[in-house]
């Protein structure tokens, strides 16, 4: 419970009141922080490596073809800008998908083929 309130008045710093977080998003929290900090591969990677002290030997992650291939699919997302909106309400909010892909458009060298 001690964790819950530090993140809700770490959220709440901003000035007005922060939405409060349900147990569901507190328990993946890391994993959102991790992906904004571009580390989540990383993470995974050290996961892999050292997944007998932390998983079972049935786990994907115990696998030696499926645990690094999971762990190298996530560089790409991991090379991407992440952002927080601030709407109206004072909310800070995730972007839209259509707004992430206008960023990279803007962003990226003109006349790319892989581009959608």
């Amino acid at each position: 419970a001690g964790n819950q309130d530090a993140l809700r008045r770490q959220g709440s710093a901003g000035g007005g009141k922060a939405p409060a977080l349900s147990l569901q998003a507190l328990k993946h929290i890391w994993v959102r922080t991790a992906l904004i900090e571009k580390v989540l591969d990383r993470v995974m990677q050290y996961l892999v490596e050292n997944c007998s002290k932390y998983y079972e030997k049935e786990a994907l992650l115990s696998d030696p073809v499926f645990g690094p291939i999971l762990a190298s699919l996530l560089v790409g997302p991991c090379a991407l800008e992440y952002t927080k909106l601030k709407t109206a309400d004072h909310y800070w909010t995730d972007p839209s998908a259509d707004e992430l892909v206008q960023r990279h458009r803007i962003r990226g060298p003109p006349n790319r083929q892989d581009s959608p």
